[in-house]
Parts: C-alpha cells; structure tokens; sequence
C-alpha cells in the first residue's frame, strides 16, 4: 500500500493492488434513478399497493406513491394526507406532509417550500 497526501492534508492509503477492473465504476443518473425506483417497488409491493414506480417524476408528484412508500418503510400512517388528490394544491400538500413527517422523525430534509 501506497500513502498519498489529499488537498485538505489529509494522509490516505492507496491500495495499489486494484486492477482497473476491480474499481467501482461510477454510476449515471438514469442508472440511479432505475436503481431507487426498484426499490422503492420492492417496498410497495411489501405491501400490496396497486400502484408502483414506471416514472419518478411523474407518478411521485401526486404524493400517493410518496406516501404509501413512506408507510410502507415506516410501519406507521402519516397523518393528514389526500388518499385521491385532484387539485394540485392537495398534490402539493402530501408532498409537504411527507417532507414534515421525515423532520418530526429527525430526518432533516431542506426543501425550497415555505411552510
């Protein structure tokens, strides 16, 4: 094993012995994103919901699919939620009641929405 000093001045050990196939590859986004929604599926299959992940973007905005997970994860029901959102004002206020239920379990989440 090799040392090498780090910009801060930080002294790190290198392990020489990696071949360049053995290193972690990086991971792109589109990979990541398929990545987090299997699974989140693997969790709402758990428990049955009707409704799973194709599209992160499109099928979270609601917050049904956001909520379910979150229960599904937590083993609890998180309060004040629209089961059926048709205006988006009701889409927007399960999103925020998810985010206020993660900081009331001390899981600190900054988002960019005054509540």
């Amino acid at each position: 094993m090799s040392q090498y000093q780090g910009n801060t001045g930080e002294i790190f050990k290198r392990n020489s012995n990696f071949t360049r196939s053995q290193r972690p590859r990086t991971i792109d986004k589109q990979e990541q994103k398929k990545i987090y929604v299997d699974w989140a599926n693997i969790y709402l299959a758990r428990k049955e919901f009707p409704e799973m992940i194709n599209d992160l973007q499109k099928d979270i905005n609601k917050g049904v699919i956001l909520i379910n997970l979150m229960e599904s994860i937590a083993g609890e029901k998180i309060p004040n939620v629209c089961r059926n959102p048709y205006y988006q004002n009701q889409k927007l206020a399960n999103v925020i009641n998810c985010l206020k239920y993660l900081n009331k379990k001390g899981i600190a989440i900054h988002y960019g929405i005054a509540t």
